[in-house]
């Protein structure tokens, strides 16, 4: 689980690295565009970390039900 969130950050990393690029060259249309990528990652971001979640609790959950069998 953690090398996944690893490799998430890292590629916001190198998303925010590309972000202030494409500010110091100015171009309008390309920062537009590295912000609906940004916004897109977090969402990606939110929703991995609500599976992880997820299968945290199905996997305790799962482990309890056959404790008690």
């Amino acid at each position: 689980m953690n090398t996944m969130g690893q490799t998430m950050q890292e590629m916001m990393q190198q998303m925010n690295a590309m972000m202030q690029n494409a500010e110091m060259m100015n171009n309008p249309q390309m920062k537009e565009h590295m912000e609906q990528m940004q916004k897109h990652m977090q969402e990606m971001m939110q929703a991995m970390e609500g599976m992880i979640q997820n299968m945290e609790q199905m996997h305790q959950s799962g482990g309890t039900e056959k404790g008690k069998k």
